[in-house]
């Protein structure tokens, strides 16, 4: 496959840039010589009271004394009183995205920085607590997922050259997405000196910490700093936020079903709310629970995988939490937390990694791959209809139609009880092996599968959503993914 499309792994750690200065304070040697007035003490107090009560005592400044003349930042109005924190450059293609063909990413980027790019990194060993959202990115116009509707959007993120110029937050604070797909847990093995699995998000976290090493879990990574804060406003926004186990170069090996559930029960203290491991070893921190995982097995061995999904889906139908993020309501859900399954199969049926004993049993969303393979794949829509019989395909069999082998669906309360399906699609002309359609021709295409009237389209998939939000060649006003979502919102009703 091809190494930038789906699902290829491009691993660059991420680098603080040691030029980025700080932002240089306000010039007090000015005034050395002036009698402090009244007014100002007063002032500067319930200045430094009201950063103190958001958090941001260490970034004050008092916002009636005149700044120097050299801080570039000098004439922006700042009406909390608070010095703006610096932060790091994210790359020096970050800025520079003008080709005709991209576009910068929106301006929801902005409104929080993502602190992967904070130069203030706590020490890898600390507890993190989850951080206060800033009110701007939790934005109150986002509706409650929807795990029935025909038009939602999930995304990948983590292993494509544009993940280090979007941060996790610009897809947080998307009103087009729905669903975030971390990459990936790449590989597992019961012959590793490490009874833990290998974790690689791109340029995202950090190294092992302190506390991961010495449990002998070094084969994971430390994002509690790089993405527990951003992963929880995505939760208060109404977004669900998975694991992908696997990818293009994945080697998760099961070598019996006790194995499987072994790597199941890890999988659950991890990253779900399970309290079988000490809590300083969860790569996110002990604050965040994740709202699924994905099975993108593409090693053409699906051996134990389905004992691997069953016992997640029993820890699910077990899950005793409650939800309180599932929308952006000021009151918490006293409902169960839900949890989801879902799956990347390539088009081609039977997938051989992937196969229906899975997809229509233990899989909630099914993320059809329709690009790497040329005869099922988009593009062939335009010269034929390969690619329109085979979403009618998937759909028939995902209903328990023709050639469907699984068992009975495993419900678990989360408001499915039939697998859904998702037209996946390439999100920029690098990925998908000739696939990619932008614009107009990949409006109609949407339009045509739409016009099936199949009842259990779940939506679109993206791969990826960082190469999305700089591509802006897909339609819409905003791009990309807002042109996709414009599209799939006229699906029709829900399917049952």
């Amino acid at each position: 496959m091809d190494m930038l499309g789906k699902k290829g792994l491009v691993i660059t750690k991420r680098q603080e840039d040691p030029s980025q200065d700080s932002q240089t304070d306000a010039d007090s040697s000015d005034q050395s010589d002036q009698p402090n007035d009244p007014a100002d003490d007063l002032n500067a107090f319930i200045a430094d009271l009201a950063c103190l009560i958001a958090s941001e005592l260490p970034s004050c400044t008092n916002s009636t004394s005149p700044s120097s003349t050299t801080n570039s930042s000098a004439a922006t109005p700042n009406p909390s009183g608070c010095r703006p924190k610096s932060s790091s450059s994210r790359s020096s293609t970050s800025s520079t995205i003008s080709d005709s063909s991209a576009r910068p990413a929106p301006a929801a980027a902005t409104l929080s920085p993502d602190s992967s790019t904070n130069s203030s990194t706590p020490s890898p060993n600390s507890t993190l607590s989850p951080q206060p959202i800033n009110s701007t990115t939790n934005l109150t116009s986002f509706p409650p997922f929807n795990p029935l509707s025909p038009s939602n959007l999930a995304v990948y993120y983590a292993q494509t050259p544009a993940t280090s110029q979007v941060p996790l937050l610009t897809l947080c604070t998307s009103p087009s997405i729905n669903i975030i797909i971390l990459a990936f847990i790449t590989s597992y093995s019961s012959s590793s000196s490490s009874p833990f699995p290998t974790m690689n998000l791109g340029p995202l976290c950090s190294p092992a910490s302190p506390a991961q090493v010495s449990a002998n879990a070094s084969n994971l990574l430390d994002c509690s700093a790089a993405l527990a804060p951003a992963i929880q406003t995505c939760q208060a926004n109404g977004k669900k936020v998975l694991i992908s186990l696997g990818g293009a170069t994945g080697d998760i090996q099961l070598a019996s079903e006790d194995e499987a559930k072994s790597l199941a029960d890890t999988l659950w203290n991890l990253f779900g709310e399970g309290d079988g491991l000490d809590p300083s070893i969860r790569p996110f921190g002990p604050e965040v629970v994740l709202d699924g995982f994905d099975d993108d097995n593409e090693s053409n061995n699906p051996s134990h995988w389905p004992s691997l999904l069953t016992h997640l889906r029993s820890h699910f139908s077990s899950s005793s939490s409650s939800s309180s993020s599932s929308s952006s309501s000021s009151s918490a859900s006293a409902s169960k937390k839900p949890y989801f399954l879902t799956a990347s199969p390539q088009c081609p049926r039977p997938d051989s990694s992937i196969p229906p004993a899975i997809t229509t049993s233990l899989i909630d969303f099914v993320f059809v791959q329709f690009y790497n393979n040329p005869p099922c794949q988009l593009s062939t829509a335009s010269s034929g209809q390969a690619f329109l019989e085979s979403v009618k395909a998937w759909s028939e069999e995902l209903a328990g139609g023709s050639g469907g082998e699984g068992g009975k669906f495993v419900e678990t309360g989360n408001g499915v009880s039939s697998p859904r399906l998702f037209v996946g699609v390439p999100g920029w002309a690098g990925a998908g092996g000739g696939a990619y359609l932008g614009g107009e021709e990949l409006e109609g295409v949407l339009k045509g599968v739409g016009g099936e009237g199949l009842g259990n389209l779940g939506g679109v998939m993206v791969w990826d959503g960082a190469e999305a939000v700089v591509n802006g060649g897909g339609g819409g006003e905003g791009g990309f993914l807002e042109g996709v979502k414009g599209v799939i919102e006229g699906w029709g009703g829900a399917g049952g």
